[in-house]
């Protein structure tokens, strides 16, 4: 499996609803309660409705049958990563406080505006991104530190909701970094950026392809602010910019998951000292290094 492949898990409508059943389970285990109201609660019902029409129609042609809403099916494929999240956390030892963090406010995407829930889902994934590969990700300011080649690196986690807002978020993030102890990197979501309720079908190639060049186009059109706000930076090596999206993958019967990729640009190009240990992460992480 090269690494683009591995950055889009495969899921039948079953498996998603398992995923949504997994979810309950930590919290129950963990004794927090998971209240119907919540956006949580919305997305495994959500999970659970999806399986439940697969199981209706499976044995017809699914091009004469309607889809779930695109809510619906939004909301079920978001259960992949917030499984992701959720069982990083339940290994730590403030489990219980990041649970309840899951808990606060929206955690769909496509809907405007800021919540702690949204925020900290950021954090958690690009902590168990980070922890599957090696890097002993812990929760310290100004986000989270890693482990790379014996030195230590910090992150600066940021999810701007609106075009205008990531410049502001950029700023705040090089602030932090140039407080910190170590030398680090702002990694940047642009989930909330893309258009509400896409959701991207075709093969694997076809679906990273369309997230790198988002995340390069991204980068091309914000060049000028970005390195504005991060070129005299000195503590500030590098920005990750991150883009998950809801995916179908085409095969005999849909597959369903979330597909995520990052591109890792170094500030001060080649000439950056870190410009070999950046595209060394790169490598681990199953990003694109420019």
């Amino acid at each position: 499996m090269n690494q683009e492949e591995s950055r889009v898990r495969r899921h039948s409508y079953q498996e998603i609803s398992e995923l949504a059943s997994e979810l309950e389970d930590i919290y129950k285990d963990h004794s927090v309660d998971i209240p119907n109201n919540s956006y949580l609660a919305g997305n495994i019902r959500a999970a659970k409705e999806l399986s439940d029409w697969w199981d209706q129609h499976k044995s017809v042609e699914l091009i004469h049958v309607p889809e779930p809403s695109q809510e619906v099916m939004w909301r079920a494929l978001s259960c992949d990563r917030l499984a992701s999240a959720v069982r990083w956390v339940k290994e730590k030892p403030e489990v219980k406080g990041k649970l309840h963090m899951l808990l606060k406010g929206s955690i769909n995407i496509t809907e405007d505006g800021w919540s702690n829930a949204k925020d900290f889902e950021f954090e958690v994934n690009s902590a168990a991104r980070l922890e599957a590969a090696g890097l002993n990700p812990k929760f310290e300011e100004p986000d989270l530190v890693f482990q790379f080649e014996s030195q230590s690196y910090c992150i600066a986690c940021k999810h701007p909701y609106t075009p205008n807002a990531f410049r502001n978020l950029l700023s705040k993030g090089a602030r932090q970094i140039q407080k910190s102890t170590y030398k680090g990197i702002i990694a940047l979501s642009l989930d909330c950026l893309r258009p509400p309720e896409m959701i991207l079908r075709g093969g694997e190639n076809y679906i990273i392809e369309s997230i790198v060049s988002s995340l390069r186009s991204f980068h091309e059109d914000n060049r000028e602010s970005i390195d504005k706000n991060l070129e005299k930076r000195k503590k500030v090596v590098g920005l990750i910019l991150s883009l998950t999206i809801p995916c179908i993958i085409e095969y005999e019967k849909p597959l369903a998951t979330t597909a995520s990729q990052i591109i890792i640009f170094s500030i001060r190009g080649k000439e950056s000292p870190y410009h070999d240990m950046l595209d060394g992460l790169a490598t681990l992480l199953g990003g694109v290094h420019l």
